[in-house]
Order: structure tokens, then C-alpha cells, then sequence
């Protein structure tokens, strides 16, 4: 099995394993966005995350369920008292507690405050992503911006395929659906059940005749000079060290691989190129 990575991304891990530089080696590694692989999985909880919701304690069933990644059963949170209003309310209840005061709020008011947060927490998180879509649309508007996408949920006999753009998580946060015929194709797409690899078909344009034979991409196989393959295992290797905080071992684990004659790190092969007769 074959793990995707970056171009950029590995030697920039390369560079940082070299400095002995353990923050920018613990970014690259556990920073899932930016590798293929992952990147879908990271958009998922990213949609899990969103669904959060403040709720009153022992108030229902789902309250007494806990926090999921701290793996306690009772917790609370707060920030700043000038950021939130629910923040003002814990830190009162809290400093009636501790001074063994009469408790400011009955139940019924907790829930109206909870329901009340709840509310417009996601009517300024729908504004947030609007004015980032926006933004993003006057930019493409005054010049031509290049974006990194990654394509994945290529479906046999379907219409569209799905692009995700990983570095613009803000503005489009969600995976933007490509219409094949956007693409100017000169077939209909076939989808490969053996190897399951979608086929596409251009018609060759000439753009200038002062252009050489030479220019046009040679038939056989295309590699994507801005991905690299490397082996599954071997990365699992990687990530495994950083989770034991044993950082030396990872950049060690990177050296070896990046100096290895026989290294598993190689171009990624994406299609084949084929010329008509």
C-alpha cells in the first residue's frame, strides 16, 4: 500500500529532520489536511466537529455522555467573560460554588441560555463562511489565483467527480462537485472496473506552429511532479515515533528513508498518457 505525500511537504520534512527542527517535523507529519490520503477524513471530522452543541448538564441522556477526546465523564469550559455571555454565566456559577452562595439560575434559564448560544453560535459561523467565500471570489475575480486540489469520489457512470481544496478550508469547506463536461472532452468518461482508473479523452489542440513535437508530453506513463508515494508502513512508522514523543527516532526514520538507495519515496504515477493513431 502507497501513501501519498506532497513534493513540497517531504522535503520540507526532510529539511526539518535535518535542523533537528521537532516542531515544523510534528507539523508536517500529524497535519492532516495536506495529505491526500487523509485529507478526506480530516473534512469529516471537520462536519463532525461543527455539529457541537452547548447543552445544560444531566440535563438529558446526551449530556451525561462526556467529552469524547478528553474521555471525561464531567467537564466544563470557558474563555474570556468579553467573548461569550455562557462564559459569564460558568464563571458566576463557579465563583457561587466555590463561596457557597445561592445559585444565580434555575434550570429552566440554563437551558433558555443554551438554546439561545446555540442559535446564534451557528448563525455567525454561516456568516463567517460567507464573507470567506466572498473574499475569495473578488480575489479570483481581479486575477487568476492557482488553488492545490485534491480529487477523490470518482464514481463509475457518474457526472461529476469531487475536488477538495485543502489550503482554502476556509472559504470552501466543503468538496466542490467538477461536471466531466466543464472539461471539454471529445468521449464520454470510461471507468476501468480491474484497475479503477477513469479514463478521459482530449482532443490534441495546436496553440502555436512555432511549437516543437517535443513540447507536447510524450505517450506512456504521466507522473505528477507535486506527489510523492511513499510506503504505508513506513509512514506509520513516522507517525507512531511522534505519538510516543520520540521525536529523534522520527528524524532519524526520515533520514534513513530520504538517504536510502532504495528509497520507497518516488514520483506518483497517475495515469498514462496515449497517443491516437
Amino acid at each position: 500500500q502507497e501513501f501519498q505525500i506532497l513534493s513540497s511537504v517531504w522535503n520540507s520534512l526532510v529539511k526539518a529532520a535535518e535542523d533537528n527542527d521537532i516542531n515544523r517535523l510534528i507539523d508536517f507529519i500529524g497535519t492532516d489536511d495536506v495529505h491526500p490520503n487523509l485529507a478526506p477524513v480530516s473534512l469529516e471530522l471537520r462536519r463532525i466537529m461543527l455539529k457541537s452543541f452547548v447543552i445544560r448538564s444531566n440535563s438529558t441522556s446526551l449530556s451525561k455522555q462526556g467529552h469524547y477526546s478528553l474521555h471525561l465523564e464531567s467537564y466544563t469550559w470557558a474563555t474570556s467573560p468579553i467573548r461569550r455571555y455562557p462564559d459569564i454565566v460558568i464563571q458566576r456559577l463557579l465563583t457561587q460554588i466555590l463561596c457557597q452562595g445561592e445559585i444565580p439560575y434555575n434550570p429552566q434559564e440554563i437551558d433558555k441560555l443554551c438554546i439561545d448560544f446555540n442559535r446564534k453560535k451557528r448563525r455567525a459561523s454561516d456568516y463567517e463562511k460567507r464573507a470567506q467565500t466572498l473574499h475569495l471570489a473578488t480575489q479570483l475575480q481581479n486575477q487568476v489565483v492557482q488553488k492545490m486540489a485534491f480529487t477523490f469520489n470518482v464514481v463509475p457512470l457518474s457526472r461529476y467527480f469531487g475536488v477538495l481544496f485543502p489550503m482554502s478550508s476556509d472559504a470552501l469547506q466543503v468538496i466542490q462537485s467538477i461536471n466531466y463536461r466543464t472539461l471539454q472532452l471529445v468521449a464520454q468518461p470510461t471507468f476501468h472496473e480491474e484497475t479503477k482508473v477513469m479514463k478521459l479523452k482530449w482532443r490534441k489542440r495546436v496553440y502555436s506552429l512555432d511549437t516543437s513535437r517535443k513540447d507536447f508530453l510524450p505517450p506512456g506513463p504521466f507522473c505528477n511532479p507535486y506527489i510523492n508515494t511513499i510506503n504505508s508502513n513506513t509512514w506509520q512508522e513516522f507517525v507512531k515515533a511522534v505519538k510516543l514523543d520520540e521525536y529523534s527516532k522520527a528524524s532519524i526514520l526520515v533520514l534513513e528513508e530520504s538517504k536510502c538507495p532504495k528509497s520507497t519515496v518516488a514520483q506518483a504515477n497517475f495515469g498514462k498518457i496515449e497517443a491516437s493513431k
